[in-house]
């Protein structure tokens, strides 16, 4: 689509990435009688979010798909755009396979009988303390900010939980949150993502990020988590541009000028809401600060790959599973099998 803004009345904020944040952030301007244009490089919008037809009028989330207790924000969104929720299937035994051995615990609440693994569970508890501590907004300033992010997670580990079970254990719930290693985790990053796992009244919990009852995998989205994005783009209608990477971010006298593929946009405000690998390949003008840039290029991504199975019916309900397994071995380590 060819655009260009730059001759006409320049729009108070231009907004890079049409995932979830860049939507919203879109639509609050645009409540509140702001000029906002929102560029996309895909010819979609959902960012992390992705639905895939199975056929039949089914979809199966290629991205993030649950939602749980404290996480506000996404649930107000979903209900003011009439996207509703339902429960993940929780109930009967989930699967532990560890050394190659199978056993069975039930899916609520969740606690496993092997003493090694319960004891990297009251590990992970010991978590919250500091995690409140650091905060979700200024982990920086906490006075033991310096010790902590000299740390990794693995130091961490290793000290709090002394079987080998344990931290194969552990590490998989890391893994599955993550898509990283322990020894690749700051401690004070894991504290802070940790106290991000609550809201005003309840403190966040490291266990809450890897609980279904009650915990971040508790329920899912009608219809798949990015018709919520579909719905808020919906709203703002011909304000987003799909297939328009944006290639320089330039500041000028007139606030700051943004080039695409084929769309040139002048605004007084740049609202950049990509995650930092992709920000890194932008070009700026005048540079960013070598601090920014320094940190931008240190936030790497985890790395993880999902898989779809689809069955006719889940047979193996049947035999009184919940269709949720933990493993320390082969491609997949944690999921949750639905």
């Amino acid at each position: 689509m060819d655009h260009d803004a730059s001759g006409s009345e320049p729009y108070d904020a231009v907004i890079i990435g049409a995932g979830h944040n860049g939507l919203v952030a879109a639509n609050y301007l645009a409540r509140a009688g702001r000029s906002v244009i929102v560029l996309e490089a895909r010819d979609r919008v959902g960012g992390r979010t992705l639905n895939r037809s199975i056929g039949g009028g089914h979809i199966s989330e290629i991205g993030g798909q649950f939602a749980g207790p404290t996480q506000d924000r996404i649930l107000a969104l979903a209900e003011a755009v009439g996207v509703k929720t339902f429960k993940t299937y929780d109930a009967g035994s989930s699967v532990l396979i560890e050394g190659g051995t199978r056993s069975l615990y039930p899916a609520v609440p969740g606690l496993l009988d092997d003493p090694d693994v319960q004891q990297a569970i009251l590990a992970a508890a010991k978590l919250d303390a500091p995690a409140k501590q650091a905060g979700v907004s200024a982990p920086w300033k906490s006075p033991r900010a310096h010790e902590w992010d000299r740390m990794s997670l693995d130091e961490w580990m290793r000290g709090e939980v002394p079987s080998e079970k344990g931290r194969a254990i552990f590490t998989s719930a890391c893994q599955s949150i993550w898509g990283a290693d322990p020894k690749e985790l700051s401690l004070l990053y894991v504290l802070q993502y940790s106290a991000a796992a609550g809201n005003a009244t309840h403190p966040g919990s490291f266990l809450r990020l890897i609980t279904t009852g009650g915990g971040a995998q508790e329920s899912r989205f009608v219809g798949g988590s990015q018709l919520i994005s579909e719905k808020v783009a919906e709203r703002l209608g011909r304000r987003v541009v799909l297939e328009a990477p944006v290639s320089v971010v330039a500041q000028n006298g007139d606030g700051v000028r943004v080039v695409a593929n084929g769309v040139t946009v002048q605004a007084r405000q740049a609202i950049l809401a990509l995650p930092p690998a992709l920000a890194t390949r932008l070009a700026y003008s005048p540079a960013l600060p070598k601090g920014k840039a320094k940190l931008l290029a240190a936030l790497v991504p985890g790395r993880l790959t999902k898989a779809t199975a689809v069955y006719d019916r889940p047979f193996w309900r049947d035999a009184g599973l919940s269709g949720q397994g933990v493993t320390d071995v082969g491609p997949a380590r944690r999921d949750q099998f639905v």
